[in-house]
């Protein structure tokens, strides 16, 4: 096949060149395995032993999904949502959320490595994604990044002069972009006042959420009418998970309580007085697994066959299971 075919084959294919050295840490996936089990010997006192009801809809018919030991993701039959054996009921009294165990110079020291890739590759795509779906020609808008983390998003948004606030329960986090001199607080969103923004975003948040119905009321009611909530998830109906199974660093232990589909979207729509507005895929699957992979065998896979991971990967997403979801809502 001549390259201009090639070429002609993937024009509709969003396809990206993400460097894994720049994003993540030399031992990414060392690191997350040792944590793993740390949490797992720390917090399995909280998995229910018998059979738990659905986080999402609270109903108790479901199926046996995945497990990591006794940690056991199951698919609920009614909302079809899957989710943890987690009691959260009595793990929102746990320390998990506050006994952060890296130091804030660490923590610094981890995130500054990475910030300026993450803002250039992400928080501005990120941005011209918005503008591109959601605000065609409305220049004016104020976004509140829900689980802001590092701040990296922000910060694009305020080179462009974009009204903007981040919030987020990481003490880490909210003092590292108060460094760089952000909007940033400590908090949560009942703090936020009611129909004050055009657009909530929610980068890797939802899945964390122990109540995500609630969760989602809430966002609403900060919302100006007919406004929007953006949201990224993992997909773990994915290519790579089927790959790597529960050594994915999706299935973060004790972390991500649900992982949603189409149907559990709907369901939460249904519960929120929200709207889905479009779903599209982007994921990680070639070069995650290709990581994976270099962490077991030592050979850099994703140095040797980057092209063939970016172009492999477009393909992924344009059939709906690469590992990272982008749902819009829309207020009614």
């Amino acid at each position: 096949m001549k390259k201009e075919h090639i070429v002609k084959a993937f024009n509709n294919l969003a396809i990206y060149n993400i460097d894994l050295k720049k994003l993540r840490s030399k031992n990414f996936y060392k690191d997350m395995i040792s944590n793993r089990a740390s949490y797992y010997k720390t917090y399995k006192k909280y998995l229910n032993k018998k059979k738990s009801s659905c986080h999402l809809c609270k109903k108790n018919k479901s199926i046996f999904f995945a497990k990591y030991k006794n940690y056991i993701l199951r698919e609920c039959l009614n909302c079809r949502v899957i989710f943890n054996n987690l009691d959260v009921k009595n793990f929102k009294n746990s320390n998990f959320f506050t006994n952060n165990n890296l130091k804030y110079k660490d923590f610094k020291k981890e995130m500054a490595k990475t910030f300026l890739y993450r803002k250039k590759n992400f928080g501005k795509e990120r941005l011209r994604y918005i503008k591109k779906k959601i605000f065609k020609k409305k220049k004016n808008f104020y976004v509140l990044d829900y689980g802001c983390g590092s701040g990296y998003f922000i910060s694009a948004l305020k080179d462009q002069k974009i009204k903007a606030r981040g919030i987020d329960i990481d003490i880490n986090a909210v003092k590292f972009c108060k460094s760089r001199k952000l909007n940033v607080d400590k908090s949560d969103l009942k703090s936020e006042p009611n129909k004050k923004y055009d657009l909530i975003t929610m980068f890797d948040t939802i899945e964390h959420f122990h109540d995500p119905v609630s969760e989602l009321k809430e966002a609403a009611k900060k919302l100006k009418a007919k406004s929007y909530i953006l949201a990224f998830t993992p997909n773990i109906h994915s290519l790579s998970f089927e790959l790597m199974g529960v050594d994915h660093n999706m299935l973060a232990v004790f972390d991500h309580i649900c992982f949603f589909n189409n149907r559990s979207l709907k369901y939460l729509c249904k519960k929120t007085g929200l709207k889905i507005k479009s779903i599209e895929y982007f994921g990680l699957d070639i070069k995650d697994y290709f990581q994976y992979l270099q962490s077991e065998n030592k050979i850099e896979f994703n140095t040797i066959l980057n092209k063939f991971a970016n172009y492999t990967q477009s393909i992924i997403d344009n059939q709906k299971i690469s590992n990272s979801m982008r749902i819009i809502f829309q207020k009614k």
